[in-house]
């Protein structure tokens, strides 16, 4: 997790070559984690199309603001921090910067099994929508 332009972003730390750090190349598997987390299963490799890149980054900004937005709910109601490392940037954060998405009507455990029934179209702006539907 990172600041950037007073937002937070949750990128994929990645070597040299654009592979991500923890990616084992010799045995094509993740060194750190047995299950992707949601930055990993958002990392692709392969050629991207204007349109292809524009919806990628609506979904996976989508997930990543109703991610911190929860994030930030907790900390409000418990006062405490789940990683010291994140302290300085989220105690900058304001959940009010956060606006609820479609996502924001689930339950964690709904998300797990539902999170891609939310339909594309109530993610993406009009102008990427018509673009996509074209």
């Amino acid at each position: 997790m990172t600041e950037i332009n007073g937002g937070l972003d949750i990128y994929l730390k990645r070597g040299a070559d654009s592979a991500c750090m923890f990616l084992d190349k010799a045995k094509k598997e993740c060194k750190k984690h047995t299950a992707r987390p949601l930055v990993c299963r958002t990392h692709t490799c392969l050629p991207k199309s204007y349109c292809a890149l524009e919806l990628r980054g609506a979904v996976v900004n989508m997930l990543e603001d109703e991610l911190v937005r929860r994030l930030l709910a907790e900390i409000n109601m418990s006062g405490r921090f789940p990683k010291q490392a994140w302290q300085e940037i989220l105690q900058k954060a304001q959940i009010e910067d956060y606006e609820k998405t479609p996502l924001s009507n689930y339950s964690v455990a709904e998300l797990e099994k539902s999170c891609f029934n939310v339909k594309i179209k109530q993610i993406v702006n009009v102008g990427l929508w018509q673009e996509l539907t074209m």
